[in-house]
């Protein structure tokens, strides 16, 4: 069986092992992340707040930097700000009560970008095609609203989604591994 895999030489694939434990790795943080559903879901909590602070920034410098060129920029730095109060309320709450409200933030946050996502893709008509911009913003809206609706079946939903996302990782390289172990029998 031929393969794309340009090897040279003696046809050996050194530390091919070294994409089984990362496999491995990942299959075990996924079911960690099964295991302890609580601890999953501070840890996206943490991550989510890093998001929020990190994108609050950039949409700040943004707004700031091209206010001459971007109508509506002072949205765009009014929505820095928001999310950089927010992430900084988030950083000072207990984490308990950071993981109980957070469903609800995270619904509210998809909701508010999807409506300034449809606004965005209109603008944008006017110099390119934005259907589909337009078309994925709706889809947004939508996908938001169901996401409020449900928030405690959408905490175990998140935890489920990355221990499943963490699994197909792992079995890939799991997979991998073996795949360049078996190039040095060729």
């Amino acid at each position: 069986m031929k393969t794309n895999f340009s090897v040279r030489g003696s046809r050996h694939v050194k530390y091919w092992w070294v994409s089984l434990i990362a496999g491995l790795l990942s299959v075990l943080v996924g079911v960690l992340c099964l295991v302890t559903p609580d601890a999953t879901l501070v840890a996206l909590s943490m991550l989510f707040i890093a998001v929020l602070l990190v994108d609050g920034i950039m949409d700040i410098v943004l707004a700031a930097s091209n206010s001459d060129m971007l109508r509506g920029w002072g949205w765009m730095l009014a929505t820095g700000i928001m999310e950089l109060l927010l992430a900084i309320m988030l950083m000072v709450m207990p984490i308990g009560a950071v993981v109980g409200t957070l469903i609800y933030v995270v619904g509210f946050w998809i909701l508010f970008r999807a409506f300034w996502a449809l606004g965005e893709a209109y603008e944008f008509r006017r110099y390119t095609d934005s259907s589909w911009l337009i078309v994925l913003a709706v889809l947004a809206i939508i996908f938001s609203f169901v996401f409020l609706v449900s928030p405690a079946w959408n905490g175990l939903f998140i935890v489920s989604m990355v221990s499943l996302a963490f699994f197909a990782y792992g079995i890939y390289r799991i997979t991998h591994a073996f795949a360049l172990r078996s190039l040095e029998k060729e």
